[in-house]
């Protein structure tokens, strides 16, 4: 099984992983605290969120390149979530119960949502991965799809047309005599 494949596998495992690690902090801390209904449903679902990002980053940053404004994105993200979450609290009036269940279920799941964008490969990583494996790639400029072994100058992936000219000349960081050997 390719490392991709066990980590899709894995992500998928992480919704019913982090209900049961809710589920277990939720009968753990009514148990030896008894707080009120509010301060369980908040607890529980820091700890799940903390449970939840650590999974993820275990799972997903091995392949992630971890920029400064991606790095910046993802604890806005973090911020933004717990907003979310608290906001639920707040508006729950005479059903704080609920909102704070609701809240705590909500913000780590609009991080995950979050920063399964904020972590997307660009087209200059695909690019540079690509790259990686091979030398002689020729990608798409557009979107970073690898054209090697193409019988046309058209994209597959994006559906972009390009003459052989202007494929060549948008290949980055290739001397254009390198291209032509």
């Amino acid at each position: 099984m390719s490392h991709l494949i066990s980590r899709i596998l894995l992500s998928i495992f992480l919704l019913p992983a982090a209900a049961l690690v809710y589920m277990a902090a939720l009968m753990v801390i009514e148990r030896m605290f008894n707080p009120s209904d509010t301060a369980i449903f908040i607890a529980c679902g820091l700890f799940t969120w903390v449970f939840a990002a650590v999974y993820w980053m275990l799972i997903w940053l091995g392949t992630v390149q971890m920029t400064g404004p991606r790095l910046n994105l993802t604890i806005l993200a973090a911020v933004g979530s717990a907003g979310i979450g608290g906001a639920c609290c707040l508006i729950g009036g005479r059903d704080r119960e609920i909102a704070a269940f609701i809240g705590s279920v909500l913000a780590p799941l609009s991080w995950l949502i979050a920063v399964t964008f904020i972590w997307r490969e660009t087209v200059e990583e695909r690019t540079e991965r690509i790259r990686s494996v091979s030398k002689s790639a020729i990608v798409c400029p557009k979107c970073g799809y690898n054209l090697t072994g193409l019988q046309t100058a058209r994209c597959p992936e994006c559906g972009t047309q390009y003459t052989l000219d202007e494929l060549l000349a948008g290949q980055p960081t290739r001397p254009e005599a390198q291209l032509l050997e």
